[in-house]
């Protein structure tokens, strides 16, 4: 298992690199996959229509942690459902 999976990557190129440990992953409604902090995670699902969290390979969250990931997951799907598109279909 590479080191790197454990490393936040949802952060902002212009910005600092985080140090948080990689707890959460994200998937794009093409499939993609990102993995990040919680916090990062959050910001993402808030930016990207469509995508949605890998409950399974996210672990070790907080109570308040999963209840904004899922908030920001359903505003997400919603924004992705007014544009008229089909989710794409979750594994």
């Amino acid at each position: 298992m590479a080191a790197t999976r454990f490393q936040c990557t949802l952060t902002i190129a212009s910005g600092p690199a985080c140090q948080s440990y990689a707890r959460v992953t994200i998937v794009d409604s093409e499939g993609a996959t990102a993995r990040g902090c919680s916090r990062h995670a959050v910001a993402a699902l808030d930016g990207i229509i469509g995508a949605y969290v890998d409950w399974e390979d996210s672990r070790g969250l907080n109570e308040w942690e999963r209840q904004a990931l899922d908030l920001s997951e359903e505003r997400s799907q919603l924004a992705w459902n007014s544009v008229g598109s089909e989710l794409a279909p979750r594994p």
